[in-house]
């Protein structure tokens, strides 16, 4: 199929979701099948990018409220999800050549760039859009894996620091703050590094998880947690949250993924969210450190398969709407909307396969 008749197919399943997103939300049921509250007010509409795919010249700017898709053509052939400053101004392309910057609304100017191969990490942006991290190196076929440089580098793309031979394809999440970074490398092994960014970017600690291998994290804000997605087995992969201070896990989620998929916590700290099997998002309370309810996908069905599982998943940056991103190759692929002050599904749209990770901008 040409790149004009995926737009196409694209816009018709824009016009046929956008449509029974209205009647979900004229319908107003929340995910235990009850009326929502009339009085609650309608959800601002923050801009969500994804990529199409390896190496397409094409980014996705997905609007979960509208539940429509914009397709920007960019520059360079991307190689992830792109990076975006706090703002939500600037929007930073990876390539396998060069890290680029562009406007969203002038995607086809590159305002400045960098020489760097961009896999697998970033580039993500702390939330003081002070740094921005990166794993250079080029994606090796076959077992060993090799490892790539993780980089640190300020808004005008000069290199900070450089932590080498440290990643494969890993993870990065900063504090509220944006003063600490804590990466995990995907393969490479079971460490938490953490560096301080108050300064010149500094290695600080080091945790070893004995547990599994972490290969997704997620700060808690306003808690010394993060949030893990463990490898215990070879494909076995269940929810933990590690307390930093008392170098423990704290609580695990023995149900089980047979693939890595990602969690998310509210920007106050007060609740943390990921999705297993079956059909269903799970609200961890960081407060009680307990599951404090298990919300149902089936009042969205009709609208995405009986087995949708979000492997990604974001919050906007008011906390009101949980991004839920499955992401396998089946008509099952794309983009489920939960309204956390509503309590409802408010849309889903189909996107492409392979659009990985998202990005959502941290604030106005």
């Amino acid at each position: 199929m040409t790149r004009h008749n995926s737009v196409k197919t694209i816009t018709v399943r824009v016009m046929l979701m956008g449509l029974l997103a209205l009647v979900m939300l004229v319908i107003g049921c929340g995910d235990d099948g009850t009326p929502t509250d009339s009085t609650v007010g309608p959800p601002t509409d923050w801009p969500v990018y994804l990529m199409v795919g390896w190496g397409e010249e094409t980014v996705l700017r997905y609007w979960p409220v509208a539940n429509t898709v914009d397709t920007l053509s960019v520059p360079v052939p991307t190689t992830a999800a792109p990076g975006i400053s706090p703002d939500g101004s600037l929007l930073y392309l990876p390539s396998d050549s060069q890290l680029v910057v562009i406007a969203p609304d002038d995607p086809q100017t590159v305002l400045q760039s960098v020489d760097s191969s961009c896999f697998g990490l970033g580039p993500v942006v702390s939330p003081d859009g002070a740094y921005i991290l990166s794993e250079n190196g080029v994606p090796r076929i076959g077992w060993d894996p090799e490892p790539h440089d993780v980089l640190f580098l300020d808004p005008s793309l000069n290199m900070v620091h450089a932590a080498n031979n440290v990643s494969n394809f890993g993870d990065v999440s900063f504090s509220a703050d944006g003063s600490r970074a804590y990466h995990i490398s995907g393969e490479l092994s079971n460490d938490i590094r953490v560096y301080d960014l108050s300064s010149t970017p500094e290695l600080i600690n080091t945790y070893t998880i004995d547990t599994g291998a972490p290969y997704f994290v997620e700060a808690i804000p306003g808690t010394s947690r993060l949030l893990l997605n463990l490898r215990i087995h070879a494909q076995t992969f269940v929810m933990a949250v590690y307390d930093m201070d008392s170098d423990s896990i704290v609580f695990m989620d023995d149900r089980s993924l047979d693939v890595a998929f990602d969690a998310v916590a509210k920007h106050d700290g007060t609740q943390a969210y990921y999705s297993i099997h079956p059909s269903t998002v799970v609200e961890y309370d960081v407060a009680s450190n307990t599951i404090a309810r298990e919300i149902s996908t089936e009042s969205a069905f009709g609208l995405v398969p009986t087995s949708f599982v979000a492997r990604s998943i974001e919050i906007t940056p008011d906390d009101r709407l949980l991004l839920l991103q499955s992401d396998a190759r089946v008509t099952a692929t794309g983009m489920l909307t939960f309204d956390l002050a509503a309590n409802r599904f408010i849309g889903f749209q189909y996107l492409p396969y392979g659009v990985g990770r998202m990005t959502v901008q941290s604030g106005m």
